[in-house]
């Protein structure tokens, strides 16, 4: 399906619901769908969010940070609303959303006086109200939505099966809207290349194929300060067009680099920009690790810009892809050094791991192997939340150099996130001293929010392991005392890959999250302290460790909390 968007100044968008799993919807800037906000500023900046649930699309008011309140028979969570509401067919959407239909007529910002309102515009009259934003849903025909899924239409499916295949290559060829083929396919296409060069250029043809808006892509190796091309191409086929040097240099500087029509805009870009006509640009690029060192070193760059091609590269959906692309680039060229197999899927999984978390990276070498969809999102999921502080850490490293902290803190994180890792968790972040783990099914795993699972068994295991080691961890680095405080807290989330251009990170975040946050300030020295939530979700074992509680504590910005402690020995 796809919803075609118009404003009371005659503004018209189109979204195909199909290129993503989430669209936010509002006037803030890095929403996927930015509407012209009004003098009055009524529109939200988050005014909605269309997101994928089972086979349909829902749309909910407002901003989509919590889940929706039937996604949990436990614990009902309004999400974040919007000024004046979102409603469809004259109706407001409500807590639980409304499952879009086509026809559905949306409506965004009813206007009830307008004094303030010019008269040069058109209001959009429905029931009886009057508003500034429409949207019409409609089904897209023919009957094939191309984003990152293909369907079949049904003349292709009686042709026969035996002939399945073809007719749907032949039928997607002739596309203009297909922005990719399988990346399963692609691989298993460049896997039978004999020649590493043959395969890097079917990559960019691919490249110049399924982003819509690039009009001139390239391969770089980055040596003695110099670029060297190892391909390129344009809408026509290969060329010996020049890259931006300027944007490549950039990129060394920033890493993974998008940059737009206003940041082309300043003086330092216009003399050698106009030249080639580009107004936006993606480069991302491709590293070796460094023998003795921790940093990796830039070994070359996957190059793509927009140079005669009226689109604007998108700088979320078409950067994840991107990445991705250049991921495999990377492992094609490792393959040109004889590296051998083994060795090139761990490179291929390393550099992933410099864009995305560790198991991020792992879902997306299963997906490519699979040949599942290779998006990345939020998913809803229910979780335990571990949050550990290590207490007193900034007084005694006080007067330590900063050699001297690295070299006390590394022996630490590595203890910690062995033993999160060891029961199920993921160490997420890693916050001066402290650090924040979630335990809950892995990325596209049991995607609605389920009760099920032993995650706050799990997190308990690793916490009560953690303390009763830490005096060991305390004698070895020869400090009298330096005790460490651990807080869980258990309940829905919302987990996945957040973040932006240069650096994606799988994390979680919501009232769960902020709730856990507190409970490590509640615990004793060496010691737990865990919800009520989280202490009626453990199995009978795990409440065998001496608990003191329930004591009833009031959390600012939460209210009444029952806690229970445990101070292990």
């Amino acid at each position: 399906m796809k919803v075609n968007f118009i404003d009371a100044w005659g503004t018209e968008q189109s979204i195909n619901l199909a290129e993503r799993d989430l669209w936010v919807i509002g006037s803030l800037s890095d929403a996927h769908l930015i509407l012209k906000r009004d003098a009055d500023r009524l529109l939200s900046r988050i005014q909605c969010n269309i997101r994928k649930v089972n086979e349909g699309w829902h749309i909910f008011d407002g901003c989509p940070m919590d889940p929706p309140t039937w996604a949990s028979k436990s614990e009902k969570i309004p999400g974040a609303r919007s000024n004046k509401g979102t409603f469809v067919n004259g109706k407001p959407v409500g807590k639980d959303g409304h499952n879009l239909q086509p026809q559905d007529i949306i409506h965004f910002v009813p206007v009830e006086k307008t004094g303030n309102i010019s008269d040069s515009i058109n209001l959009f009259e429905h029931s009886s109200k009057k508003f500034l934003y429409e949207g019409k849903v409609e089904q897209i025909s023919p009957e094939i939505e191309f984003g990152d899924m293909v369907s079949i239409p049904q003349e292709i499916v009686k042709s026969g099966f035996s002939r399945i295949d073809q007719e749907l290559e032949d039928y997607a060829a002739h596309q203009t809207e297909v922005e990719s083929y399988s990346y399963y396919r692609l691989l298993r296409e460049i896997s039978l290349m004999e020649s590493s060069s043959d395969a890097i250029k079917r990559m960019l043809a691919f490249v110049i194929e399924n982003i819509k808006a690039a009009g001139f892509c390239g391969v770089y190796e980055y040596t003695n300060d110099r670029f060297n091309s190892i391909a390129a191409f344009n809408r026509s086929g290969p060329t010996k067009e020049p890259p931006s040097t300027s944007l490549l240099n950039q990129a060394l500087e920033k890493g993974c680099f998008f940059i737009g029509a206003e940041g082309l805009s300043e003086a330092n870009h216009t003399a050698s920009i106009s030249e080639i006509g580009l107004t936006s640009a993606i480069i991302v690029p491709y590293f070796t690790p460094s023998p003795g060192s921790h940093e990796p070193t830039v070994e070359g760059f996957l190059y793509i810009d927009n140079r005669k091609n009226p689109n604007q590269l998108d700088k979320n959906r078409d950067m994840q892809k991107a990445t991705i692309i250049s991921a495999i680039i990377h492992t094609i060229l490792l393959g040109k050094k004889n590296i051998t197999l083994e060795k090139r899927g761990k490179k291929m999984k390393w550099v992933l791991e410099r864009f995305f978390s560790a198991p991020v990276a792992e879902d997306f070498l299963t997906r490519i192997d699979s040949d599942k969809d290779l998006n990345i999102g939020v998913d809803y999921k229910y979780a335990s939340i571990l949050f550990l502080d290590v207490a007193g850490f900034t007084e005694t490293t006080a007067k330590m150099e900063s050699a001297e902290v690295q070299q006390l803190i590394i022996p630490f994180f590595e203890f910690v996130d062995t033993k999160i890792h060891e029961h199920g968790g993921h160490g997420t972040k890693f916050i001066g001293d402290a650090v924040m783990a979630i335990f809950c099914q892995p990325l596209g795993v049991d995607q609605s929010i389920s009760e099920k699972g032993d995650w706050a068994d799990k997190a308990l295991q690793a916490a009560v392991e953690i303390i009763t080691n830490w005096p060991k961890m305390i004698k070895k680095q020869k400090l009298d005392k330096l005790p460490v405080r651990i807080g869980i807290h258990s309940g829905p989330v919302a987990v996945g890959n957040i973040g932006y251009e240069k650096r994606f990170e799988y994390t979680a975040f919501g009232k769960t999250v902020n709730l856990a946050s507190r409970m490590e300030k509640y615990a004793e020295e060496n010691g737990i302290a865990i919800t009520e939530e989280t202490y009626n979700k453990l199995g009978k074992e795990s409440k065998k460790h001496n608990f003191t509680g329930p004591t009833e504590k009031d959390i600012k910005g939460i209210g009444m909390t029952n806690i229970y402690r445990l101070k292990e020995v």
